[in-house]
């Protein structure tokens, strides 16, 4: 037997009955949440706030094209997905009042504070509730994924400087706009970049290994080189070579000098260690780099610099045999 029931009639908003059966035919659910989100918000379409309040970011793309499809949009001022700005790192300053007023509108900012509050174990103070307003507000970033990367960074304070050190919200702050940048506005992206990260740590560990680095966590500024490196695309022999030839030089793992080093190397595309002796050999008769005059900081390896690595890694993987 049908059930009955009453609903509050709308005072502004109206769907026609041939546009509701067009998104029913569509079924999707998220098509038909944004497709009501833009009849509220009269058409305009902000995809900031649209993931935070939608919480689909990772489907909004799929979701216009399938209202496009359907002739529920038209016009220009409704793409798919307008490209979005990158997240500006400049702060600006928020008032109280503005702080209050969102506290007595929206419950998902006072869920907001109260998580944030019990995690880093302390009471916000009313400058840490105007940074964790920012990120809420100009970030875009939604509730959820914001306490995805307050864990994120409460764990990784922890492992840099000891157990029991919290985060400061600077530094939970200066995290969100990387998210921001990457536009992970959704707990499906931001899970999937932490994955990402987290994969990078243990090669980092291995590469810790090979720099003679144990018994310490590595600096922020250490693991930013190391992390450069490795979406640069060089793996461990290279960098261990770049190591080699940093200690034959400097006497000492000198960061910055190592750092040159695979940026010219990966500015001539050379990433491995065949790359490296295939594309330096010219530049060893001549002495020098290409684009490079009176330096001798980019020449490739010998054949033996090449082989006494081959050695060292066969010997670091427990004596199994390595391509060259």
């Amino acid at each position: 037997m049908a059930e009955e029931y009453i609903l509050a009639q709308p005072a502004t908003m109206t769907l026609r009955a041939e546009d509701a059966d067009r998104l029913l035919a569509l079924g999707s659910g998220d098509a038909a949440l944004l497709y009501l989100w833009l009849l509220r918000n009269g058409g305009r379409y902000d995809p900031v706030r649209a993931a935070r309040e939608l919480r689909t970011a990772g489907s909004l793309p799929a979701a216009m094209a399938l209202l496009r499809q359907a002739g529920l949009i038209r016009g220009e001022a409704s793409p798919a997905v307008p490209p979005q700005p990158p997240v500006r790192e400049e702060r600006q300053e928020y008032t109280a009042a503005e702080i209050a007023r969102l506290a007595e509108s929206d419950p998902e900012w006072n869920r907001l504070l109260d998580e944030t509050a019990d995690r880093l174990g302390r009471t916000l103070s009313g400058g840490d509730m105007k940074v964790l307003y920012g990120i809420y507000t100009d970030v875009g970033l939604p509730v959820e994924v914001i306490l995805l990367l307050l864990n994120y960074c409460c764990e990784n304070i922890a492992r840099q400087y000891g157990a029991g050190r919290k985060p400061t919200l600077r530094q939970i702050e200066k995290e969100a706009y990387i998210w921001g940048n990457r536009e992970l506005y959704s707990l499906d992206l931001a899970d999937r970049y932490l994955m990402e990260r987290k994969a990078r740590q243990g090669q980092l560990g291995e590469i810790c290994e090979l720099l003679g680095i144990r018994g310490r966590a590595l600096s922020p500024s250490e693991e930013k080189y190391l992390l450069s490196w490795l979406e640069m695309g060089f793996g461990k022999d290279a960098i261990l070579l770049a190591y080699d030839k940093t200690v034959t030089k400097k006497g000492e793992l000198a960061w910055p000098y190592m750092n040159r080093i695979l940026e010219n190397w990966h500015g001539m595309k050379l990433h491995t260690l065949p790359e490296i002796e295939a594309g330096d050999v010219p530049n060893r008769r001549r002495g020098q780099a290409p684009g490079k005059t009176g330096t001798k900081e980019s020449a490739g390896p010998t054949a033996e610099e090449y082989e006494s690595m081959q050695r060292y890694l066969r010997k670091m993987d427990g004596g199994g045999n390595r391509g060259t």
